[in-house]
């Protein structure tokens, strides 16, 4: 498993560059589409298989979604936003004190991808 930063910048492109399935990370926001549309774009030039996972769900707005779908693009799944999970996150207590939903959310999450890539 590899990590890269959001866009296209050529750190990316190295990253996702010998990856058999790479997935996009995305926020449902205005800045979040951009980013998204800019690397799926560049995923589609290059043929790498993709899935995408919208954290935050819940804040923003539904543009994301629209634009899954019209570009007939897989969701792998949605984290819902927590304020008290996101209090945990920022103190560095990322693995205690997990909402059960969020829970759900990763293990659906893991779920999709194991039937993908095996």
């Amino acid at each position: 498993m590899l990590d890269a930063p959001p866009g296209t910048s050529c750190p990316v492109v190295e990253t996702v560059s010998t990856a058999d399935y790479v997935v996009l990370v995305t926020e449902p926001t205005p800045f979040g589409l951009h980013d998204l549309k800019i690397t799926v774009e560049l995923l589609k030039e290059i043929h790498k298989p993709f899935g995408v996972v919208v954290n935050k769900a819940g804040l923003g707005n539904d543009d994301i979604y629209r634009f899954l779908e019209e570009n007939n693009i897989g969701l792998l799944g949605k984290i819902p936003f927590s304020k008290a999970y996101a209090e945990n996150y920022s103190r560095g207590a990322l693995f205690e004190n997990i909402p059960n939903e969020i829970e759900q959310s990763y293990h659906s999450i893991i779920g999709k991808l194991a039937t993908i890539i095996n």
